[in-house]
């Protein structure tokens, strides 16, 4: 066990940045726009857009948000040392800082030994839970870590005894996680050889569930080297996740487990889907949800031939396509390059929310944000942003969205990473349909 030891180590650098707000003679405004049809959101103080510089690379890879409209963003930020910690901002409904959260609305924990990360944040019972990865005294080998905050940023001791749990299997990476009951995550375990599932099911108090796999942990090798990056749980418990099997070539995988961490036969025959289509390339899961219906819905990206689209895939609750969903179970975004989906939500009309990013890789141009609405049936929806695309464009080089909630208003608010000319900031992106 490590606990927390970089609370308050450096200054956060928060840029309130406004659209279209001359700096030193210079203009600096959205110039990639959010294309028309819709509105950067403009509440006080943010204008829609926050970036969070720590002083070096920086990444937001999830967040949440609280019954009182906080925002909580989870990813790492780097150090003089190059080596990432894993970072938790607190920011209020308006993008400011939550001065009772940490040091001035954040906090870092570095384990000492290299790279420790955040990959999903969410709230339960007012405490703030992370699943990431932290690297352990190999200095080579990462472990799955889960850490427990309460609600001032100090670690909760009360949970596996220090606010922190690492689960050593080999070299391992948590990626999505969801907290109710019980605490669930999912990611990947290298053996040495391939990358396998991971599944890990902690109690309340932070220690492994026994009841669950073994000792609380699942680990699959289906044959190649495969992954999950995003979870959820059905009305009966079983666990929902999706990734990636990778095999001459990238195959969506998406599986289906019982609550003691078994695979579920009763969904595609074997609890595994592995989706292989002849008029596809390469395809991968990124997040996945389920539908008032049941139903089961994937974003994730599939190359259409020319170039990789977003795509969203709605599954029948036995593991079929729904073949009355978009084309024959798919709906694929082409915004004119490569474009890829990191995380999909359901919005309060029943239309699906898709965040990510595309355009040209690398260069000034860069990736940007992306936004896009389908219908509940998985069409574009026309009359949101651009033909229903949303786009950021900070202007610098990439911009990429990897997470995105619905506030009770029905605004957007996405984050990820920024490139500010010299290297990556966390941005938090607020957009009204």
């Amino acid at each position: 066990m490590v606990s927390m030891t970089e609370l308050g180590r450096r200054t956060i650098g928060l840029k309130l940045v406004l659209f279209c707000m001359a700096l030193m003679g210079m203009l600096l405004c959205g110039c990639g726009g959010d294309g028309g049809g819709g509105n950067r959101d403009t509440a006080p103080l943010d204008d829609g857009i926050v970036i969070l510089d720590f002083g070096y690379s920086d990444y937001g890879y999830d967040l949440t948000m609280d019954e009182d409209g906080n925002i909580y963003v989870t990813g790492n930020a780097r150090n003089s040392l190059n080596d990432a910690d894993m970072v938790v901002v607190k920011l209020d409904s308006h993008g400011r800082p939550d001065a009772s959260f940490g040091d001035d609305g954040h906090v870092f924990f570095d384990s000492g030994f290299g790279r420790d990360s955040g990959a999903a944040v969410q709230i339960h019972g007012g405490n703030i839970y992370v699943a990431g990865d932290s690297r352990n005294a190999s200095g080579t080998d990462s472990d799955l870590a889960f850490w427990r905050l309460l609600p001032d940023g100090m670690l909760d001791p009360s949970f596996d005894g220090d606010g922190l749990l690492t689960v050593d299997i080999g070299n391992d990476y948590a990626r999505g996680l969801i907290v109710g009951t019980s605490i669930t995550a999912v990611g990947r375990s290298y053996d040495g050889v391939n990358d396998d599932v991971a599944l890990v099911r902690l109690r309340d108090d932070g220690t492994l569930d026994p009841g669950f796999g073994v000792d609380g942990v699942v680990v699959e090798d289906f044959g190649s080297s495969e992954s999950l990056a995003s979870v959820a749980l059905d009305g009966d418990g079983k666990i929902l996740a999706t990734g990636l099997f990778a095999s001459a070539g990238n195959f969506l995988l998406v599986v289906r487990y019982n609550p003691d961490g078994s695979l579920d036969p009763t969904f595609a025959g074997s609890g595994v889907l592995i989706f292989d289509a002849p008029d596809l390339g390469d395809t991968m899961g990124s997040s996945i949800v389920l539908a008032p219906s049941g139903r089961i819905l994937v974003a994730g990206y599939a190359d259409n031939g020319r170039n990789r689209d977003m795509a969203v895939w709605r599954l029948t609750a036995s593991g079929a396509l729904d073949l009355k969903f978009g084309d024959r179970g798919v709906a694929l975004i082409d915004a004119g390059g490569d474009e890829f989906a990191e995380d999909i939500r359901i919005d309060g009309s029943g239309n699906l929310v898709v965040a990510g990013y595309g355009g040209t890789a690398g260069g000034a141009a860069g990736y940007d944000m992306l936004l896009a609405r389908l219908t509940a049936d998985g069409v574009l929806d026309t009359g949101f942003g651009a033909g229903g695309i949303a786009a950021y464009d900070g202007g610098s080089g990439e911009d990429l969205a990897h997470s995105l909630e619905i506030d009770d208003a029905g605004r957007i608010v996405a984050t990820g990473r920024s490139y500010n000319g010299r290297d990556f900031d966390i941005i938090v992106w607020r957009y009204t349909p």
